[in-house]
């Protein structure tokens, strides 16, 4: 098995999979973050980037959403995952971290022509919560289950694991939840929700609070995640979140407000994000008036669309990865290991 966890979670992952040996199992377990490097290629182009580098099938009858092979891009033996947390067609290529300088030259090489650009953690967590999806650490912790989580559906109550009872005993609890976690729109203007905002109920009483929050570029709003108490879970419920002093109404989504069909990561249309603004010179791309002062500005996060993109984990803490600079980007490309692996 290769398992992969988010890099905050590898002390946390690792501990938990070491003190869950049964006594007489034959088992090792073998931390392998280090090496390993990870290089993620995604956009409605990727597919025809990889395409010159590897003689791997990857249409969509021989390399379909959510699966995973063993192929060569540029020379270097790759795991290849199909899979996104941008929401677009990709993959993330995972290879011995010696080869790194080499694969990502060939990648960036291959994808000159395409229009090819580098994307950072902000834009990838922006892009994640246009498509909705969930963090570990924030919307997701050792505090929720998958039910406060609304994650049911990932969940095989058919089978045995462990902690099953605890999640079984709250979905099917009489009394009502204390919170759950609804995806939402924020009336806002000059802010964004960046987390443990609080949320209020009709009567002006705290009932939950914001886990992370962006403006989302490609969709125009303003989105967020907020943990409320279950009868504003409704689509179309609305709360008032309090952001740098005022009250701002929230109003809970039904869908993602990016491909909530999911057609560019199946990759049945070819849609992008576009209208992905920049600020002036002088002033942060992130800020309030960079996005809305100059709403006209033309630059994205690709050239027309992101048609392919290369995405590196941003320099981080943790004691088990390290960060190096691409020797011939001329951005910065973090190349490191963005996820922590284990084998066993």
């Amino acid at each position: 098995f290769y398992l992969n966890s988010a890099i905050m979670g590898t002390t946390h992952d690792l501990d938990w999979l070491e003190q869950h040996v049964e006594p007489g199992e034959e088992l090792t377990i073998r931390n392998v973050t280090d090496d390993l490097g990870l290089l993620g290629v995604t956009g409605p182009r990727s597919r025809k980037l990889l395409s010159t580098l590897t003689d791997a099938d990857l249409t969509n009858e021989s390399f379909r959403w959510l699966t995973a092979r063993e192929i060569d891009v540029a020379g270097v033996p790759c795991t290849a995952l199909r899979v996104s947390y941008v929401g677009e067609l990709g993959w993330e290529l995972h290879f011995p971290i010696e080869r790194m300088p080499e694969l990502y030259d060939a990648i960036v090489a291959a994808g000159e022509p395409l229009g090819l650009i580098h994307f950072g953690a902000y834009a990838m967590n922006v892009m994640r919560l246009e498509k909705g999806y969930k963090a570990w650490g924030s919307e997701l912790t050792t505090e929720i289950t998958p039910i406060e989580a609304r994650l049911e559906r990932f969940v095989d109550f058919d089978g045995e694991f462990l902690g099953k009872n605890v999640v079984v005993a709250r979905r099917e609890q009489r009394e009502p939840l204390s919170m759950v976690l609804v995806y939402c729109e924020v009336d806002t203007t000059d802010n964004d929700v960046r987390g443990n905002e609080p949320a209020y109920d009709s009567s002006g009483k705290v009932m939950g609070v914001a886990t992370s929050g962006a403006w989302g570029h490609s969709v125009g709003k303003s989105l967020a995640f907020v943990y409320v108490a279950p009868e504003f879970e409704a689509p179309g419920s609305t709360f008032q979140l309090e952001m740098l002093g005022e009250m701002r109404t929230a109003t809970v989504l039904a869908d993602p407000a990016y491909d909530p069909g999911n057609e560019a990561l199946r990759a049945k249309a070819s849609q992008c994000r576009t209208s992905h603004v920049v600020a002036p010179v002088g002033e942060p791309a992130g800020s309030p008036t960079a996005r809305r002062r100059w709403p006209s500005t033309s630059a994205r996060f690709g050239p027309g669309c992101r048609e392919a993109a290369t995405g590196h984990s941003r320099n981080g803490t943790s004691s088990r990865s390290t960060t190096r600079r691409s020797p011939c980007s001329r951005t910065w490309g973090w190349a490191r290991r963005c996820r922590s692996s284990c084998r066993w």
